[in-house]
């Protein structure tokens, strides 16, 4: 290890100590047991976070500074190792992913689909939507740039095409400047060379009479604001660099012709056609050149593409030598091409080329206009006999068009708005992908889908450029995720994830507020999307706009609780109309605001939980204002009894409430009656099930708080209250803790009576985010992070962030608690730029992982994301977070077994080579398994064995007599991240040697 890769190596952001008593607490709290310590959570820089685990992990040693205070002022400092900290936990690699915004690959049999995701390429089977390959893109091991720290710890794929010589390839470009040739048939991924500059186009060439010598060629973007096509040989052993035109702009999109003669470039509004003459020079190397024209568009262009037709004429041609690679238009065929533009129109150009061999004049050449998106059109693909295409856009609709006449078809209702189209080789499919990460195949005799492929469809950060913004909106999109992600685990199916998403990322950006109206059920064993049910009020129309050109905002989705069972899921949507539509028939802005707070709306519902494997659920009740005082209140926390069917909400208006079923015999309504015969049952009487409020407990004896949010004018909004809640372990108390920043009492409860047993004054300061239940403590995440032991009175630790925003940071701030393990596991936000901190793309967070006895933590380790959720998994010892990524991470404790275990089938042994690239690369896994069927095992129980084989093993074990140490166990399992493992066949090797006294030989 090299000196300098030492001196590089950050402190994590966690150091711990105890705090002084504050004198005037002692006062008012002689008689309290009560004891403070504090641990300061330090906000570190963008590198120090990002490079913490990564350099960690390189280096193998890093050192966490420990400081104590005593209450005698005495400071004594320690240096504890961070791999000694962190040994019993880690964080597994990412999972998931958001899907590149970049044209899907058919293989030429059409059995399956290779699709771009930011970092790394998947290969599905357009038969069953299942996982086929995962190749993840490398990063360099040489020293990185610290640009690089600002997008991801792997580079990010920026353009995938297919080779048109060697049909198992795709050429694919990542943002550190590479240049890579991928076989998805063996998963091996090889540099084929570096771009000079980052590349923003890339398009697979094969010129006639090279010979089936394929180029790339590529829009590369230098520092002065200019773009030059550059093409690169790639025959075998080859890189050879051709530098063609250069010309001021952003060259976003290249196409080019069948016989790769002809290329179009779109930049703006204007059009680059470049023709390709490649020659040969005295030693015999090739020689590639380019005669280019610049033509005007109507309009910017975001979609393109081209074909070549056969001339319609009915002379005969001129009998005459064609030279070679002359030009299609001296072969009888003729360019054309259709763009779509960011305002909605479609322009067709015909023979295109006739008038620049003529005279160079491009002035005579007039599109054929066609105009039914009301927005910009994302993409627009020929048919292969030229007489149709398709096209697609915000309206979550897919329109097929007639070139002649003009004629439109409709695929509406699509759960996204469409970003790519491509057409299968053989013709039969078109390939959509959606901007709610997903992608689905559709024939197109009857344009139903034949597969469909989803991730994670939550709300992400990114910085791609909108293909509109050269067209300027009375609204501006959502460039932060300023709260958490709705999110919650079923207790009976502890695989399935339902977290809160929108109608895609278009929708769910659009206004100041992100909308979260639906339910994604996801499968994280399978990492497969199983449902989507929306759980408000939704506006499934094809233009969400007002007249005035806002967007339609529809409710989201504030808080979602299982019941014990997992049978009953309860959640909370709220809605409130944007204060500009209350603005003309309000006074002045202030009362507008408040118009805005008295039409807000608040429902809590109740759900039904279908049979296991459904994914489905029955709206049971629905509880209009559940809070409320001269308006609808919000319901700050929905908290579920661990012992019985019973949920409680804390409004802000200062009171709890229990809500509990009930079933009653009612009357059977016309409707039902007649089903009901129709079925054979003729009882005039069925059962109803419901939720009601059993139980109203009143927390404050006055109403100060809601007349000080409510009546005063100077700080409407500085005075609303917070609070959270939770059960005990029993389900016999409820903790809750409310009030103002600065007034938060912790109330303890008899959920039988309703009776107030305790209060707990000045125990948290600032607003209150979570409160969670472990053991005989509780932890409370306000202004700092308290660990408050409920039977001694006693605060046994705290941890503060150290932080010039502290409200900020907390803002983001994640508290989960896992009672299998007995420990509680943190989520921070850390800024890059601590002097102007947000939520936009670049900002990262740090896990941290403490126990009850201990303030120092067991594991801290950076994420290269910002983490939006994080939930304990039921039954599980550990957690798991989603960042804004999509990504899915693991946190579990070391010792556990594979965390990922897949079918042999799956591995694909013989087919995917296993290569190190020790010399340049290093494997960053982020995106989904390797296999169909892969298990996330937090708890290290693998449903997949079979009890014959358990007991077989068994057996072995004890004819043989061996003894299997479990530090062994853990060096051969978890020597690296579950998708950096060896063969499972390395595996069984390693395993059996410490089975067997006989040396077993290693496979080769």
């Amino acid at each position: 290890m090299d000196s300098s890769a030492a001196e590089d190596v950050p402190s994590p952001a966690m150091a711990k100590g105890k705090r002084k008593r504050d004198k005037a607490e002692q006062v008012e709290k002689k008689t309290s047991k009560r004891h403070r310590s504090k641990s300061k959570l330090r906000a570190s820089d963008a590198e120090a976070a990002l490079s913490a685990k990564t350099e960690i992990d390189d280096t193998g040693v890093a050192l966490v500074k420990t400081e104590i205070e005593e209450e005698s002022d005495a400071e004594e400092q320690a240096l504890v190792p961070a791999t000694a900290l962190a040994a019993g936990w880690k964080i597994s690699e990412p999972m998931g992913g958001r899907l590149a915004d970049i044209e899907p690959v058919f293989s030429q049999d059409e059995k399956y689909i290779i699709l771009a995701y930011e970092t790394s390429i998947q290969v599905y089977s357009t038969e069953d939507s299942l996982l086929v390959r995962r190749i993840p893109i490398a990063k360099p091991l040489r020293k990185r740039s610290k640009s690089h720290f600002k997008s991801s710890s792997a580079p990010r794929v920026l353009a995938a095409v297919p080779s048109l010589t060697e049909p198992q390839v795709v050429w694919v470009a990542d943002d550190w400047q590479v240049i890579w040739k991928v076989n998805w048939e063996t998963g091996e991924a090889a540099v084929h060379t570096k771009s000079g500059f980052k590349v923003s186009a890339m398009q697979a060439i094969n010129p006639a009479g090279t010979k089936g010598q394929e180029l790339l060629l590529t829009s590369e973007n230098s520092a002065k604001g200019t773009s030059q096509l550059v093409a690169y040989a790639t025959a075998s052993g080859r890189a050879d660099r051709y530098e063609l035109n250069s010309c001021p702009g952003d060259i976003h999109m290249l196409r080019a012709t069948a016989d790769g003669c002809t290329v179009v470039g779109a930049m703006d509004a204007r059009l680059l056609i470049a023709k390709l003459r490649l020659d040969k020079d005295s030693t015999g190397a090739l020689v590639v050149s380019s005669e280019t024209y610049v033509l005007d568009a109507p309009d910017d262009v975001c979609s393109l593409d081209v074909r070549l037709a056969s001339r319609k004429t009915t002379s005969t041609p001129k009998k005459s030598k064609l030279k070679q690679n002359s030009g299609v238009a001296e072969a009888g065929l003729v360019l054309d091409f259709v763009i779509g533009t960011v305002r909605g129109s479609i322009y067709v150009y015909n023979d295109v080329l006739s008038p620049l061999q003529k005279s160079g004049s491009i002035e005579r050449i007039q599109p054929r206009q066609y105009h039914w998106h009301p927005r910009a059109v994302h993409s627009v693909k020929w048919s292969h006999d030229g007489e149709y295409f398709v096209s697609g856009g915000t309206e979550n609709t897919l329109v097929l068009w007639q070139v002649d006449t003009g004629r439109r078809e409709y695929l509406p209702h699509l759960s996204g708005c469409v970003n790519n189209i491509i057409v299968s080789p053989l013709g039969s499919s078109y390939a959509v992908t959606l901007d709610d990460n997903s992608a689905m195949v559709l024939s197109t005799s009857e344009m139903t889908p034949t597969t469909y492929i989803s991730g994670l469809q939550s709300l992400v950060l990114s910085d791609k450029k909108k293909r509109d913004k050269a067209v300027r909106r009375v609204w501006k999109p959502v460039e932060q995720i300023t709260r958490p992600l709705t999110a919650a685990i079923n207790p009976r199916e502890p695989t399935r994830l339902y977290l809160s998403v929108g109608n895609g990322q278009a929708a769910m950006s659009t206004d100041s507020t992100p909308s979260a109206s639906s339910v994604q059920v996801f499968d994280f064993s399978t990492f497969q999307s199983l449902s989507k049910q929306p759980l408000a009020r939704t506006n499934p129309t094809e233009n969400n706009l007002t007249p005035k050109g806002y967007p339609v905002t529809e409710p989201w989705i504030s808080h979602m609780s299982f019941s014990h069972q997992g049978d009953w899921l309860a959640s909370v949507d709220e809605w409130q109309p944007p204060v500009r539509d209350l603005e003309p028939i309000a006074e002045d802005k202030h009362a507008a605001e408040s118009l805005s707070q008295e039409r807000k709306e608040i429902h809590l519902k109740f759900w039904k939980v279908g049979a296991e494997g459904s994914g489905q659920m029955e709206l049971i009740s629905r509880i209009d204002e559940a809070h409320f005082t001269t308006r609808p209140e919000s319901i700050l926390s929905l908290a579920a009894s661990p012992r019985a069917s019973l949920f409680s909400t804390v409004g802000a208006d200062g009171k709890v409430r229990l809500w509990g079923p009930f079933s009653q015999q009612s009357s059977k309504t016309p409707a039902n009656a007649l089903v009901a015969k129709g079925q054979g049952v003729h009882a005039a009487t069925e059962t109803v099930e419901g939720w009601s409020c059993v139980q109203e407990i009143p927390l404050a004896s006055n109403t100060s708080i809601t007349e000080i949010e409510v009546d005063s004018a100077d700080e409407p909004l500085n005075a609303k209250p917070s609070g959270a809640s939770t059960f005990s372990d029993d389900g016999s108390t409820l903790f809750v803790a409310y009030g103002l920043p600065d007034e938060v009492v912790l109330y303890i409860i008899d959920a039988s009576s309703g009776r107030i047993r305790n209060r707990v004054n000045q125990l948290v300061e600032g607003e209150v985010r979570s409160l969670q239940i472990l053991g005989s403590c509780l932890i409370i995440l306000a202004g700092s992070v308290v660990v408050y032991d409920v039977v001694e009175d006693t605060i046994r630790y705290n941890v503060t962030f150290d932080d010039p925003h502290p409200s900020l940071k907390l803002q983001m701030t994640q508290l989960a608690v896992d009672k299998r393990s007995q420990t509680f596991a943190l989520a921070v936000p850390v800024f890059y730029k601590a002097e102007k901190p947000s939520y936009k793309k670049g900002v990262v967070s740090e896990v941290a992982v403490f126990t009850l006895e201990d303030d120092r933590p067991v594991l801290v380790q950076a994420i290269p994301n910002l983490v939006i959720s994080l939930l304990p998994v039921p039954g599980s010892a550990g957690f798991v977070a989603i960042d804004s990524a999509a990504h899915v991470l693991a946190v579990i404790q070391a010792t556990a077994m594979n965390p990922l275990a897949a079918p042999l089938s799956d591995l694909q042994l013989d087919k995917v080579a296993d290569h190190d690239d020790q010399d340049t690369m290093e494997v960053d896994d982020e995106d989904e398994s390797n296999g169909n069927k892969l298990l996330l095992q937090l708890n290290g129980n693998s449903d997949a064995m079979d009890e014959d084989n358990d007991a077989d093993e068994m057996e072995d074990m004890e004819t043989y007599n061996a003894i299997l140490v479990p530090e062994k166990l853990t060096q051969i399992f978890d020597g690296a991240p579950a998708f950096a493992l060896p063969p499972i066949e390395d595996l069984f090797y390693q395993v059996s040697e410490l089975i067997s006294p006989r040396a077993v030989p290693s496979s080769a």
